[in-house]
């Protein structure tokens, strides 16, 4: 059945070394499409510069590129791994040129950074040296969030661009108040320890083998779960040696997407406990709090 919809432009923009992952954001956009659109009344359009851009003679490429995709683009996302990309005749990487455009015209810009590992003899000096540059600029200039496999990026561009989408635009979302009743598969967050081994690389170049752990909420429900917020619970009584991991950057989940996934770094020293429970707080779409209780291994 037909239903009206916000279109918001998601221009993807990145130098030529992160090509998986413009094809990953392309189709996770439709994806996201599939998912929420007639529930958000929203649309995100995927726009790459490969099949949104015409050619046109009597003007600078990248001044073509500018009015003809980036001047017209809602949100802006950048990726960049180990190339700052090409550079423009006065200097500018054009990738950052693109970031800055749509900054200086108050719109949104999400910024993305590669941890993957890479063979060094495949990064070129200059190329690196000025992505660096750029990066550390990029402290400065706002928040970059860094990811270390495409389905992370995937995950983490798909939760922050529902959260722009409803709080930067402002957009209307559909009116539950008249007809309240429970969604016929609710939003039901969960969590999973998560143990990943990853190769690294020393200072001089040899190959390590790093085994990380993660806290993973999920959302195996229909419905997306607002203010989701995760917490150890202490027994009672409590034992003398009951110790928790620690978990990095604990902050509540404005909003929790089926499919996409948040991770949180989880630091599981000598002393920690190793049977636990969790504790898991949400909002569904009609503004009522749930909450679970989950046992978790470390």
């Amino acid at each position: 059945m037909p239903f009206p919809a916000h279109v918001v432009s998601v221009l993807i923009a990145s130098p030529s070394d992160v090509a998986a992952e413009r094809e990953a954001l392309r189709r996770a956009l439709w994806e996201f499409n599939d998912e929420h659109a007639s529930a958000v009344q929203v649309v995100l359009l995927p726009v790459l510069w490969e099949t949104h851009s015409y050619p046109v003679l009597g003007t600078a490429p990248q001044e073509a590129l500018d009015a003809q995709i980036v001047d017209n683009a809602d949100v802006v996302v950048g990726v960049f791994w180990t190339r700052i990309g090409t550079l423009l005749p006065d200097g500018t990487p054009a990738t950052v040129h693109e970031l800055e455009r749509t900054t200086d015209a108050n719109k949104p810009a999400l910024l993305y950074f590669s941890n993957q590992p890479v063979a060094l003899s495949s990064v070129q000096d200059d190329q690196f040296t000025a992505l660096k540059a750029f990066k550390t600029r990029a402290q400065t200039w706002g928040l970059y969030k860094e990811y270390e496999k495409v389905d992370e990026l995937v995950q983490q561009i798909k939760r922050d661009l529902l959260r722009i989408v409803r709080e930067r635009f402002e957009l209307p979302t559909p009116d539950l108040s008249s007809s309240p009743r429970p969604p016929s598969n609710p939003a039901r967050p969960v969590v999973n320890v998560i143990k990943e081994r990853q190769q690294r690389f020393d200072p001089k170049g040899r190959p390590r083998i790093q085994t990380s752990h993660f806290l993973e909420l999920s959302n195996v429900g229909g419905e997306t779960a607002e203010d989701v917020r995760i917490e150890w619970v202490e027994p009672d009584p409590k034992p003398t040696d009951w110790t928790p991991p620690s978990i990095g950057e604990l902050e509540p989940v404005d909003y929790l997407v089926p499919g996409a996934p948040a991770r949180f770094d989880l630091l599981v020293h000598m002393e920690a406990t190793s049977n636990l429970v969790i504790r898991i707080t949400w909002r569904d779409l009609n503004g009522e709090e749930h909450e679970n209780l989950q046992s978790v291994r470390a």
